[in-house]
């Protein structure tokens, strides 16, 4: 066995794809809060109140306060709608901006903005916290909750899955490399997330450290429908070139 040759390969499939995917979760995750709780703002501004707060905490809680309005439910749902929204954004400047890593930047903010959402509004309304629990409490009817947050976990999946082929996960890729990379990807920041709330909120440590636990064992979904989807692409490939293969061959 070449060594020099192993060591490459797991430069190459392994670890400079972990270490992209952990710089570009890391700005990523951020940019979806930011744009979370601005999109309560937008809400808030929509509905004739004044913005009162608007706090950021990279590993714990942030928010957006409002008073004023009239209609709390809209501005609940300002976030996951609103600031979902401006994270899409990022994807239709890819049509102009011409540059592979903004490109994958966009991606993954889009990918992760739906994931973080999803999470939090399918948690929220199952546990009774966020805007998800908060919604209930104020007469929302829990399964469009539901139904939003699973079609947001759905989109993020096919999203993450479409994107790892820029992090360098081809159709020769197993779901063992994938499942490390995304996992390597996700978790240091999920690590941090719990040592903070451990530190300086223990009384919410338990959910924190859940919701931070989910976020790191979603990469079992994502690099099994990456891995499965990448097989269906490679082998449709394999199929039309016999196809044509025959066609030729006849003609």
């Amino acid at each position: 066995m070449n060594t020099t040759s192993t060591k490459n390969d797991f430069k190459s499939t392994i670890f400079l794809p972990s270490l992209l995917l952990m710089g570009g979760f890391g700005i990523a995750y951020n940019l979806a809060i930011a744009l979370h709780e601005f999109g309560h703002v937008i809400a808030y501004l929509i509905d004739g109140a004044t913005v009162t707060e608007y706090v950021l905490n990279p590993f714990s809680w942030s928010w957006a306060e409002g008073r004023g309005f009239s209609n709390r439910i809209f501005a609940l749902w300002g976030g996951v709608l609103f600031g979902q929204l401006m994270a899409l954004l990022p994807l239709l400047l890819t049509m102009l901006i011409k540059n592979q890593l903004f490109d994958l930047q966009a991606r993954l903010l889009a990918a992760t903005a739906f994931l973080v959402n999803g999470i939090y509004l399918t948690a929220g309304a199952a546990l009774n916290f966020g805007d998800g629990g908060v919604l209930q409490q104020l007469g929302v009817n829990g399964a469009w909750i539901y139904l939003v947050g699973i079609v947001y976990l759905v989109i993020a999946f096919f999203l993450w899955a479409g994107l790892q082929g820029q992090l360098g996960l081809d159709k020769k890729s197993s779901c063992k490399s994938r499942l490390i990379v995304i996992m390597a990807g996700i978790a240091p920041y999920m690590v941090l997330i719990f040592l903070f709330n451990l530190v300086f909120n223990s009384r919410q440590l338990l959910m924190w450290g859940g919701l931070a636990a989910v976020g790191i064992f979603s990469a079992i979904p994502i690099a099994l429908l990456g891995h499965l989807l990448a097989r269906r692409v490679s082998e449709r490939s394999v199929t039309n070139g016999a196809q044509l293969f025959r066609t030729d061959a006849i003609v």
